[in-house]
């Protein structure tokens, strides 16, 4: 499970619908970004992850 206090629940569940509901794709995108932009926000490296698949999506 992704949850996490420190992200609000719509990104939460935005990120898990965009993997197609996938956790452990999630979880490796997350810990992908939080190892590459360390020191931001637990709300930041989701947004950045969410915003990076709406990039690539395109």
């Amino acid at each position: 499970m992704i949850r996490t206090p420190f992200v609000d629940f719509q990104t939460q569940q935005l990120l898990l619908a965009m993997v197609g509901g996938s956790h452990s794709t999630a979880q490796r995108l997350l810990q992908a970004a939080q190892h590459k932009y360390l020191g931001q926000t637990e709300q930041w490296v989701f947004e950045r992850v969410i915003a990076d698949l709406e990039r690539d999506r395109r």
